[in-house]
């Protein structure tokens, strides 16, 4: 079976991440549910929470706004009534959205093959999304992660290159709680860092042609443990070498100080062509930054390789 916009459908499912599983506090309204198994979403949202500083976690909230991961979670298949009582748990009203706390949602979910031969099917799902007002992300899409998501002191890092792109962060195994747009007056991206054995560039940081100019990119809240891991990968302190500089979080306007690798002298060299998978590392910060054409912030290569 499989879910309509139409409310008077008898059955429907309903993809739960959060308290409703089973095991978890509000799993008893949905006792006249009938379970259908371990499922993920198609496609990839962010899942925020927040963590206590025993390492409690609280209530989740899945958004829109990034696509950091597939959501984990189980599906059920309820009726009209237990719908009607989700919605209240979720202050949830379909009829006017500015009413509701979260928002219902029918998207493509996965259910997991089962153990008695059924295969992996794809259905329509409800889920119930609120983008949450900055909690901790928790990267791999499991809520029951969020406990353990990120250890030891904060520290922020600027990433403006192939680090926009959070899953080459995460391939790097650099952990990260937050993700946002960061603006460093000043500056802008240029492609000028001599790579140590190819005839290409990577990502540097100059100054702007404005002082009061800023360059547009990802702040990542992670640890100076997980921020050490990425010096090698950085080349640091030999090819880049890590700056404090003032930052501003452009959606609240605070001002943090955050790590920036800047090039070393030595290492720079223009007129270099720079690898297409590199700039789509980049460019992968649209999410969060916009159409990459538009970054009046940045000096594009003009030439591709590979």
């Amino acid at each position: 079976m499989f879910n309509t916009q139409n409310p008077t459908i008898m059955k429907q499912f309903v993809f739960v991440y959060g308290t409703l599983q089973s095991s978890y506090s509000n799993h008893g309204l949905l006792a006249q549910a009938t379970p259908h198994g371990l499922a993920q979403t198609v496609e990839s949202y962010v899942l925020r929470a927040t963590v206590s500083a025993s390492g409690n976690w609280g209530i989740p909230f899945v958004g829109k706004s990034q696509a950091i991961s597939a959501i984990h979670g189980e599906v059920y298949e309820v009726d009209a009534q237990t719908l009607e009582q989700l919605d209240r748990l979720e202050s949830c009203n379909m009829e006017d959205p500015t009413r509701s706390w979260y928002h219902r949602e029918l998207v493509p979910v996965v259910l997991e093959a089962s153990a008695s031969g059924v295969p992996a099917t794809t259905i329509n799902a409800w889920v119930y999304f609120n983008e949450g007002r900055g909690e901790s992300i928790v990267t791999s899409g499991r809520w029951h992660d969020a406990g353990s998501a990120l250890k030891g002191d904060r520290v922020w890092y600027f990433a403006y290159g192939s680090n926009q792109d959070f899953s080459r962060m995460l391939g790097r195994d650099v952990a990260f709680d937050e993700r946002c747009v960061g603006a460093l007056p000043g500056y802008k991206r240029v492609f000028n860092k001599r790579s140590y054995n190819q005839p290409i560039a990577y990502a540097n940081v100059a100054p702007a042609d404005s002082p009061d100019s800023p360059l547009r990119g990802v702040l990542y809240r992670t640890t100076s443990a997980h921020l050490a891991s990425l010096d090698k990968f950085e080349g640091a302190p030999r090819h880049y070498a890590r700056q404090t500089m003032a930052v501003q979080i452009e959606q609240s306007g605070e001002w943090v100080d955050a790590i920036v690798y800047v090039a070393q002298p030595e290492h720079i060299a223009t007129g270099l062509p720079v690898q297409s998978l590199y700039r789509d590392c980049v460019t992968a910060g649209a999410d969060l930054l916009g159409e990459p054409s538009t970054w009046a912030d940045t000096d594009w290569p003009t030439r591709l390789v590979g």
